[in-house]
């Protein structure tokens, strides 16, 4: 079985990366007032992961497949600059602190 995880270190290439970003919605459900619609006015937070091509002022190009043996990638999305929250690798990094032991209470809680 390969390892994904490794595969992917040893690539080289785009970022992967997390786009967490406002987007519009509409909805046809419910019935709504002047005295409800401001439960709901404000814009959906969404949150995308892919392959990072291009960055700019603009915006981002994201896409969620590659081609392993093209190397080309496929299924764009791209989100414009002003309704984007933050760009973030993905996953995450952890930060490595010294000394750090867990409690044996989150040992076991695996188990």
């Amino acid at each position: 079985m390969v390892n994904v995880l490794l595969m992917a270190k040893s690539m080289k290439g785009p970022r992967f990366v997390s786009v967490t970003w406002e987007d519009a919605w509409s909805d046809d459900n419910g019935e709504w007032s002047p005295e409800n619609v401001h439960e709901s006015h404000h814009p959906a937070v969404m949150q995308t992961v892919g392959w990072l091509l291009l960055e700019n002022d603009v915006g981002v190009s994201i896409f969620n497949e590659r081609d392993t043996k093209t190397g080309g990638y496929r299924g764009r999305t791209f989100i414009p600059g002003r309704m984007i929250m933050k760009v973030e690798d993905f996953p995450p990094k952890r930060i490595k602190r010294k000394n750090a032991k867990l409690p044996v209470s989150e040992l076991s809680q695996g188990i």
